[in-house]
């Protein structure tokens, strides 16, 4: 953004209440962390023999489990990464890959939730009074640091105060904490039948969706109070975690309606598969783009909208490429040879 040639002219312009939806999105992110939260609670609940086998465990046994787990989970990302997880705790200038900030948030988050997973297998009531603790500290944690930074729903304070807020783990964990919740509803009622009703899928998506439309005009507000904008970026964005989560349980049982049909469409399978390294290739492209170019690249809405869509091609054609050549081995080596389970 910065290699513009009349930088403030693009600064002014997200400032406008149309552009900010565009500036909200740097948020957005966050349902990533919901769904990666809601897959991990969810899927380990639902898993007898993993619950059969942590509860039968001796507490050695619990911790070679626990580790294979991680492994399994870092073999199957680590091409990406840095191998520590642990850079988003330097300055983004000296990050190699700056952001996959979000890959380090969400290894921390999993080893987190993991091992209240261990716990809640072996004490329920225990592991969930870790959650909820987990939940109180990092709530009063990210207010009382954003108000303490005075950081501001304005684009210079936002870029001033980055790397305070935006990749620290405790301004990012309450969308995965989110995810937890709704994945835990959702095991809790994954056996139970819910008789179809029109009214009530109507009125949920509508209502939902006009909320969800809304915060992408939260950043409007400009002279919002520093506290205020601290409770939305925490508090808020634990709700907004619940709306988006709450989307797939909808779904699942039988209230999605259109929007299931839609997003159950080959074409969105197909995209889901690529998307998460189309996420992570798009500002190598951007960065190749601008490289090209023997001037500074000059802002207007008609060539930034152009330049937008050819990168989303490329990054997803680069992301048909490299998604069986790389991705798909790492995981299969990981499923064969780190959670090959034992013959019976």
């Amino acid at each position: 953004m910065y290699a513009y040639d009349n930088l403030p002219a693009l600064m002014a312009s997200l400032e406008r209440i149309a552009f900010q939806p565009i500036f909200a999105i740097v948020f957005y992110v966050d349902v990533f962390f919901v769904l990666s939260a809601l897959l991990l609670v969810y899927n380990f609940l639902k898993d007898e023999r993993t619950l059969t086998e942590v509860r039968s465990n001796s507490c050695i046994g619990n911790v070679k489990l626990f580790f294979k787990k991680i492994i399994h989970r870092y073999i199957s990302s680590a091409f990406w990464n840095s191998v520590s997880y642990i850079h988003n705790f330097v300055e983004v200038k000296d990050i190699c890959i700056s952001w996959s900030w979000y890959l380090a948030c969400d290894m921390q988050f999993y080893v987190f939730i993991l091992f209240i997973l261990f716990v809640y297998a072996r004490k329920p009531t225990f592991g969930v009074t870790i959650f909820l603790a987990l939940l109180a500290v990092l709530t009063t944690i990210e207010i009382y640091l954003n108000v303490d930074m005075n950081v501001l729903p304005r684009l210079d304070s936002i870029f001033y105060h980055l790397f305070d807020f935006y990749s620290q783990p405790w301004n990012r964990m309450h969308p995965y904490l989110a995810g937890c919740t709704v994945g835990y509803a959702m095991f809790q009622i994954k056996d139970k039948k819910y008789p179809k009703n029109w009214y009530t899928t109507v009125s949920y998506w509508t209502v939902t969706g006009t909320i969800m439309i809304g915060t992408l005009f939260l950043t409007s507000f400009k002279e919002t109070p520093a506290f205020n904008f601290a409770v939305a970026l925490s508090v808020g964005r634990y709700a907004m975690g619940l709306f988006a989560g709450s989307w797939v349980v909808m779904c699942h049982i039988g209230y999605g309606g259109i929007v299931n049909t839609i997003l159950s469409s080959r074409f969105f399978v197909h995209l889901n598969k690529v998307s998460y390294i189309m996420y992570l290739i798009h500002p190598i492209l951007i960065l190749l783009l601008n490289s090209t170019q023997e001037s500074s690249p000059h802002f207007d809405v008609p060539s930034l909208t152009t330049t937008a869509f050819g990168v989303m091609l490329l990054s997803y054609v680069a992301a048909v490429i490299i998604s069986p050549v790389f991705e798909l081995p790492f995981q299969k080596l990981s499923d064969e040879y780190v959670m090959k389970k034992p013959k019976t």
